[in-house]
């Protein structure tokens, strides 16, 4: 069932970018014509794709980069911080430790009284193996879309597993040009 869903929003898509053939399209159409649910995503889309094709981007200004960057770099330290930065650090520990330790006691009391009920714990376990059957059913639909890339474009295995010992070549090639480790280390010395 999810596979379908998956299928129609992919065909939806493909759809608004003009890349169906006549075929296809028509069977789109007739499952739009035959679900409610199926014919308001397709409007919802529509209009989705719509407003991002009419909307003009936002350019920002010349430099304006550089003025932020500028702004950082000016922003002023705190006094304490510039005179003793250890003393920054503590405080910071400090905050921090008298943030998290009330989360934490709440965390723990919580953890304690779901436990100790047998419906929180049921109902935990449920909602564990139904992230699992997701989760094994999001890799099954990732597997299957790799297969079929892989089966519809075999020059796509070939080229990584040519592109793998190149990069690796490459790299042994200029590790041997730099001069190695030994290399490495001159360079750094100096």
């Amino acid at each position: 069932m999810a596979r379908d869903e998956q299928r129609n929003q992919q065909q939806m898509n493909e759809a608004l970018d003009h890349s169906l053939s006549d075929e296809e399209m028509a069977t789109l159409h007739a499952r739009i014509a035959a679900s409610d649910e199926t014919a308001e995503q397709w409007d919802h889309l529509r209009q989705t794709d719509e407003l991002l094709r009419t909307t003009p981007m936002a350019e920002a200004p010349v430099g304006f980069t550089d003025r932020v960057m500028a702004m950082i770099a000016t922003m002023p330290l705190p006094g304490f911080a510039k005179k003793n930065p250890s003393v920054g650090i503590a405080l910071g520990l400090l905050v921090a430790g008298l943030f998290t330790i009330p989360v934490f006691s709440v965390a723990l009391l919580i953890i304690l009284s779901v436990i100790t009920n047998p419906g929180a714990i049921l109902t935990f376990a449920t909602a564990l193996f139904h992230a699992a059957g997701y989760i094994i059913s999001l890799i099954t639909d990732i597997i299957g879309q790799i297969e079929s890339r892989a089966t519809g474009t075999p020059v796509l295995i070939a080229l990584v597993t040519t592109m793998i010992p190149v990069t690796l070549l490459w790299g042994w090639v200029l590790w041997n040009l730099v001069g190695g480790a030994r290399g490495l280390s001159r360079r750094s010395k100096s």
